[in-house]
């Protein structure tokens, strides 16, 4: 166990791919530099037949010592960017999920977590998994020992990866609606990468909106997250202020594009590409329930700066217009590389 658990870590970027975190441990390289100093000082002075006192050559080793750990906090990066090796391919290892305020020592899954582990995957102590925040960061570990059925099984950290928010997002905004769709509605989400996830009261809600975010809608997003490897959970919402808090958001926030969806008979309505899905900034699209948007709604949103915007010609429903929305975003991060 080291004296000084990761007092100093450096971190560099490597292009799309992340930020790498090195950590190094100070008093293990303080005794590396050390005793190579001392070394190297008691060799000089055998070779050039000149002896010194142990004191000082022990004096001198320690200042060496010192001043290396001093470069330490001077340098501004470790490694030059160049020199940054690609992240390592952890496609072979299981993933599993840490909330961000878990993410310190000591490391240890969740209930649901563990039991996924030892129970359903059956991973014995000794293996590497890959684990994910949500929040752009994710770390290869190793599990430590566990006893049958433990609820909380702890893990050691060996590597450390925070990727970069992209430069392009989008933000869902669907209308409430019924629950049937809405877990599958979660999951495409964090597969397409959405930034954002706003569940709004709308006048043709069949139901009132919770203001509290379920901890099950919670769990289905760091599901998808497992699946399809992706570092960032977009952000949960819901709105039961309707369409005013929706429009009173998307200014706090200031997203720079901003669509609803309407029927294609509407008039100045555009047709959502790619192109138009896919620009440099936060990119808003309001979907209705069900029962569509009403003249209101449509009216406040446009006023507010939304442009009306369709899919096509067809009637879709709700949730397949709000998927198709995400994967056209996704599909121009492709190409676009952003």
């Amino acid at each position: 166990m080291c004296l000084f658990d990761r007092l100093f870590y450096g971190k560099n970027y490597n292009s799309r791919k992340g930020v790498r975190h090195i950590y190094i441990f100070i008093d293990v390289y303080f005794g590396y530099n050390f005793l190579i100093d001392l070394s190297v000082i008691f060799a000089t002075g055998e070779i050039l037949n000149k002896k010194s006192k142990w004191y000082r050559m022990i004096l001198a080793a320690f200042a060496g010592a010192i001043y290396s750990v001093l470069t330490l906090f001077l340098k501004e990066n470790i490694m030059a960017e160049n020199e940054i090796p690609e992240p390592p391919d952890w496609s072979d290892a299981r993933t599993f999920f840490l909330e961000p305020d878990l993410w310190h020592e000591p490391y240890e899954l969740d209930a649901s977590e563990s039991h996924h582990l030892t129970r359903v995957l059956r991973i014995r102590e000794g293996e590497d998994v890959r684990v994910l925040d949500g929040r752009g960061r994710e770390g290869r570990f190793r599990v430590l020992p566990y006893k049958k059925n433990a609820k909380a099984v702890a893990l050691r950290l060996l590597d450390e990866w925070t990727y970069p928010e992209p430069e392009s997002k989008v933000i869902l905004a669907a209308g409430w609606t019924k629950a049937a769709r809405r877990g599958w509605i979660l999951e495409k989400a964090v597969e397409f990468e959405a930034s954002g996830i706003w569940l709004w009261q709308a006048e043709r809600s069949q139901f009132p909106v919770p203001s509290d975010i379920k901890e099950s809608w919670q769990g289905q997003l760091a599901a998808g997250a497992k699946q399809c490897r992706n570092p960032w959970l977009p952000e949960l919402r819901t709105m039961p202020g309707g369409v005013d808090e929706l429009i009173a958001l998307a200014e706090e926030l200031g997203c720079e594009h901003r669509h609803v969806l309407v029927e294609s008979g509407h008039k100045s309505v555009m047709s959502l590409t790619p192109d138009t899905l896919g620009q440099p900034g936060r990119t808003l699209c309001v979907v209705g329930p069900e029962g569509g948007f009403t003249a209101q709604e449509v009216e406040k949103l446009t006023r507010a700066g939304f442009l009306p915007a369709t899919l096509g010609e067809r009637v879709l429903r709700w949730e397949t217009a709000a998927v198709l929305c995400l994967g056209l975003h996704w599909w121009k991060r492709q190409l676009g590389g952003k």
